[in-house]
């Protein structure tokens, strides 16, 4: 099996021109969503543990458990 490579020539590369305040409001957008999902995950993931610890130590004659 033969490769063959071949470059277009006379081809020209575009760059995007982003100003450096919209770099920086890009950065900072990053970093809000970042707290965000940080702070989300680290609410929810106790949140769950509790919600399951409490639906595994109730009687099991629950209506709730019973539905599920």
């Amino acid at each position: 099996m033969e490769f063959r490579f071949s470059t277009i020539t006379g081809c020209s590369t575009t760059t995007m021109n982003i100003s450096e305040e919209e770099d920086q409001g890009l950065y900072q957008e990053n970093i809000v969503f970042s707290t965000f999902y940080i702070l989300v995950f680290i609410f929810a993931v106790p949140g769950n543990a509790l919600a399951l610890w409490a639906f595994f130590r109730q009687e099991s004659t629950s209506s709730s458990k019973e539905q599920l």
